[in-house]
């Protein structure tokens, strides 16, 4: 019996793999595309599996030309692959991969859905265990995508007396035999060997088993069609053993099943043996079902646009690759890039200053909500007199849902989340926490800290998990879409994804960790770009949810940072200076992009960066504008609606942003007064050390002053506070703010606890 044996180690096919994904290219610019015919009788060899193509060998030699099409598919074999079809050489796949093969002549296949059985197929009698003497052996690939009747160009697979001993050939080469379905589908045909009329040893359908569920709701999908009792279910029509193909609705699946008597299948029946191995290479495939016939014939286009907005917890400026970073972010980069990246989008110094910033649309110096941090024992939070703009959203018709963390107060339920505007959370209460046990240490105490709830105005309940807190939020999210999109109702959906990732502890996976190892980072940095590579996976996800439940084009998309990245942890700031809890640049200019919908809801514009001023207060008002709602019973709001300089049409409204103004004074020794005026920042300091390294400050009534044009100078280098003018204006500015300044609570309650000791 012919033994043989062509599998990559799996080391070998992750390495294989890294090497040659990402080549894809559907559209190439400069028009180059392979050439699928042959010249002469001779054409260069390139392999393609369903995600790349590769013109080399696994030696990385050159695959070389071939003089017939039986010694290219063994080539490709001898790798586990298969010869591309012309429409994958056609579409770009190939391009650039290498040995001069971008305008040769290059074997190819006919696209599988086109083939016909007329006089290039087995032989339909083809048989199974027991029921011949003798059978021709080919082999199909797990995903029903390849065929093969040979080892290489020389030795045929051959015959074999036994049924058992076919399996086994097949099963040496990590293979499996063919099913009936996949026989007569034209797969194997001109596979060589003359098997194409012989009786050829198979499997019946439904019995390869490597199904996975196909992604529903694609702009294409293919067709499989159900028997009415659910005992049979095909990719053939049964009258020419043609494949049923690809279309593009489920109304057209639907009138081809009803054309041969069948119906469509469920998805249960689609995701199971059933209709595993029935031909047409469709095991890997989209396919329609019964279910996107009740989204696609009941979808409702909703009536605002959905709002996804990602919190990223202190991620650098520079750690996402659109603002130049080292890890790689391909998702977070291709929504940014069909987006606006905000080059001038700022937010407050820490984390809880700015989540009370954007939930209520106003300074946290108005609110007492800043600029120092809330810590777990603070019997306050962001006063409960505030409103939160998930209310105004949930009043506008909105189902509102918060993961992640919190960080705006836990001393009593109201001001918790499902209190304060969500209909669901679940995440942490604190400001930080362990990713995997979900602990937080606090003045030697360890605290539980995940919640989960999904009832208005009950506080969630403590629930136990050692899942990685990105994952958890990520497997949340998208049960939450598909539950929305399960109910085909009109209400816009809200997300505000406030993920704990990058924040410390510094926790990933240990493969994306150990991904960026001996590559010349440092522990920390090592870690970091774990962190931020699960990150930017779990948003794909997100992404992938929300398209395979057609709400994706109904979807604004909002990304920010809460604040600048740590340096000492391995983040990045691009050239601002300083990083998360600093007033200068790299503590406050912050990572920010927004993608308006695909459809007409709420368009913006795609591939360019804006200088627009945004600050994290003008997200409130400016999501409760898209959501056609109402700010009226909010306080007097900071923020202001920035979506007509998103979309290029106006400037932005806003020509400053406060950080700190101190109510009874020019500065204090707790933070230092920090505001832009203009292109101008001003900042004020009692304390010799806090901005030691910036330079020679100016004393002016006995305080450091610096003033920096933001515009010219956004390294902070050149202090301009000596220019009399220029000074006198910002101080009109902090007088004329000074007034409606209210005293920090943190602070507040500092002093408080002086007093008392």
């Amino acid at each position: 019996m012919l033994r043989v044996s062509l599998l990559l180690s799996a080391a070998a096919q992750t390495v294989f793999a890294s090497q040659v994904f990402g080549a894809f290219d559907s559209n190439p610019s400069d028009g180059r595309t392979v050439n699928p015919e042959p010249n002469e009788g001779r054409a260069a060899i390139r392999c393609c599996t369903n995600k790349y193509c590769r013109s080399k060998d696994l030696n990385n030699k050159c695959l070389g030309e071939s003089a017939s099409i039986e010694e290219a598919e063994a080539a490709c074999a001898r790798m586990d692959m298969r010869l591309c079809n012309n429409e994958e050489l056609h579409s770009g796949m190939c391009k650039g991969t290498g040995c001069g093969y971008d305008r040769h002549p290059v074997w190819g296949t006919v696209v599988p859905d086109r083939m016909t059985v007329d006089s290039c197929t087995v032989d339909p009698n083809v048989v199974a265990e027991g029921e011949a003497e003798v059978g021709a052996v080919r082999c199909c690939s797990k995903n029903g995508k390849a065929c093969i009747s040979r080892v290489n160009s020389d030795i045929c697979l051959g015959h074999s007396e036994t049924f058992e001993a076919a399996v086994e050939i097949c099963k040496e080469m990590g293979r499996r035999l063919c099913t009936r379905s996949e026989l007569r589908s034209g797969i194997c045909c001109k596979t060589g060997c003359d098997y194409d009329m012989l009786s050829t040893w198979s499997i019946p359908d439904g019995s390869c088993s490597s199904q996975s569920i196909p992604a529903p709701m694609k702009s294409s999908a293919a067709v499989r069609c159900c028997s009415t009792d659910g005992s049979t279910c095909t990719s053939l029509s049964p009258n020419s053993n043609t494949c049923l193909g690809e279309v593009s609705s489920y109304d057209e699946a639907e009138a081809i099943c009803t054309s041969i008597n069948m119906r469509t299948c469920t998805r249960s029946e689609v995701a199971s043996d059933l209709c595993c191995g029935t031909g047409c290479g469709y095991n890997l495939k989209p396919v329609w079902s019964d279910e996107d016939k009740i989204k696609q014939k009941l979808f409702k286009k909703p009536s605002a646009p959905h709002l996804v907005f990602f919190l990223i917890d202190d991620m650098g400026y520079a750690d996402v690759g659109f603002n130049g970073g080292k890890a790689p972010t391909p998702n977070i980069d291709r929504l940014a890039g069909e987006g606006v990246i905000l080059t001038q989008s700022y937010a407050d110094r820490v984390c809880g200053p700015s989540r009370s910033a954007l939930l209520t649309g106003r300074y946290p110096v108005h609110t007492g909500a800043g600029p120092l941090n809330l810590n777990p024992k603070h019997p306050f939070g962001t006063p409960i007199s505030e409103v939160f703009y998930p209310e105004l959203l949930r009043d506008a018709g909105y189902r509102t849902h918060l993961l992640g963390k919190w960080h705006l107060g836990l001393c009593h339920e109201k001001y918790t989340p499902t209190f304060r505007g969500f209909d669901t959370f679940m995440g942490i209460l604190l400001g930080a926490g362990k990713h995997y046990d979900h602990t937080r240490g606090f003045n030697g105490v360890e605290y539980h800290d995940l919640r989960n709830g999904s009832t208005t105005n009950e506080m969630a309940s403590i629930v136990q998990s050692t899942e990685y807190s990105t994952e958890l939020y990520t497997k949340e999210a998208e049960r939450l879409i598909r539950n929305h999109a399960a109910e085909v109702t009109s209400d816009p959906f809200h997300l505000l994804l406030s993920y704990q990732a990058i924040h410390t502890p510094l926790e990933a996976p240990k493969k994306y960790i150990k991904s960026f190892k001996n590559k010349g980072h440092s522990p920390n940095r090592e870690k970091l770009f774990g962190m931020i590579s699960y990150l930017d996976h779990s948003i794909g996800r997100v992404e992938k949810a929300l398209k395979d439940s057609n709400m994706f084009d109904s979807t604004v998309f909002m990304f920010i940072s809460d604040n600048g990245g740590r340096l000492e942890k391995g983040s990045s700031n691009d050239k601002f200076r300083r990083g998360k809890g600093s007033f200068l640049e790299g503590g406050v200019r912050v990572v920010s992009f927004v993608k308006g919908t695909v459809n007409d809801l709420a368009p913006l514009p795609s591939g360019i960066r804006s200088d627009a001023l945004i600050h994290v207060t003008d997200w409130m008002p400016t999501m409760v504008s898209l959501a056609k709602g109402s700010v009226a019973k909010a306080k007097a709001l900071d923020g202001f609606n920035v979506w007509d300089a998103l979309k290029g049409t106006a400037p932005s409204p806003r020509t400053s942003i406060v950080w700190n103004i101190n109510r009874d004074s020019l500065t204090s020794r707790v933070l230092p007064t920090a505001f832009r005026f203009g292109d101008y920042k001003m900042l004020i300091s009692q304390d010799e050390d806090r901005f030691d390294k910036l330079g020679q400050p100016v004393i002016r009534d006995g305080n450091r002053v610096f003033i920096f044009n933001i515009k010219t100078d956004e390294r902070e280098l050149n202090n301009l506070a000596a220019d009399d003018a220029l000074y006198e204006k910002m101080i009109s500015f902090h007088s004329n703010f000074q007034p409606s300044v209210v005293p920090d609570m943190s602070d507040t309650f500092r002093n408080l606890k002086k007093r008392a000791l």
